[in-house]
């Protein structure tokens, strides 16, 4: 390659590399590369390039004549995969029965209130792939974009949201299972969850108390309250 392709790799490497680190730090929390991926992708074909240009026959030689570079690459092989190899488990399911419950409990709330508004916080695939009856998408509040807000304390944001949910403008909210509980600074995550438990959980469950819960499948069904949620050490909005 010449000196401009050179250049080119490189400063395309550096902007998927700091773009990445970037994404990971503001939104993924650094627990994993899989904003990197782009970076990761890049090195792939850099590596195909070299392998093309002459690495691979190169390589090829080194392991024949028993060189000590074959110990290298079957380091580079084992050693990032060992200790994954050595705990690694199948993927575990929640059961099929207490799944099908929880999808007939959504289908039976959409169902029961059609002709009002149900809000999906979450779950918004059962909509997509046609699980539940249809009902009109609110766009507006998505538990994703509203983490996002609500890292960015975003109080214009939330405004009209807390001005629904003391009207009861939801018949039904879908939605992941709601607490409050805040963990302060230290552990993973625990900014993220602090901020959404302001901003989300505590405006909800003000004005909106679980009806059915499912930890294992990660989704709760809120109906609105008769009265104002009263709760020691919570101030509703």
């Amino acid at each position: 390659m010449d000196g401009w392709q050179r250049f080119l790799l490189i400063f395309a490497q550096t902007a998927f590399l700091a773009v990445g680190i970037l994404i990971s730090v503001k939104i993924g929390g650094g627990s994993n590369l899989h904003n990197l991926d782009i970076f990761l992708i890049g090195l792939l074909f850099i590596g195909a390039l070299g392998w093309e240009a002459g690495m691979g026959r190169w390589l090829a030689e080194k392991l024949r004549s028993g060189h000590w570079v074959g110990w290298i690459v079957l380091a580079a092989i084992l050693l990032p995969v060992a200790r994954e190899a050595l705990t690694i488990e199948p993927k575990k399911y929640p059961a099929a029965e207490t799944t099908a419950d929880a999808i007939e409990k959504i289908q039976q709330a959409v169902e029961e209130n059609k002709d009002g508004e149900i809000l999906f916080l979450d779950q918004r695939q059962l909509l997509t792939f046609g699980t539940v009856p249809k009902v009109r998408l609110i766009a507006d509040y998505e538990k994703k974009w509203m983490m996002d807000e609500a890292m960015a304390d975003n109080t214009a944001f939330f405004e009209p949201y807390v001005a629904d949910l003391k009207a009861r403008r939801f018949d039904v909210i879908i939605s992941e299972p709601l607490w409050v509980k805040f963990q302060g600074e230290g552990l993973d995550f625990s900014e993220e969850n602090d901020l959404f438990v302001k901003w989300v959980s505590i405006p909800t469950l003000c004005y909106y108390e679980p009806k059915e819960t499912f930890l294992d499948q990660g989704v709760q069904i809120l109906v609105p309250r008769g009265e104002v949620w009263s709760e020691e050490g919570v101030v509703c909005p």
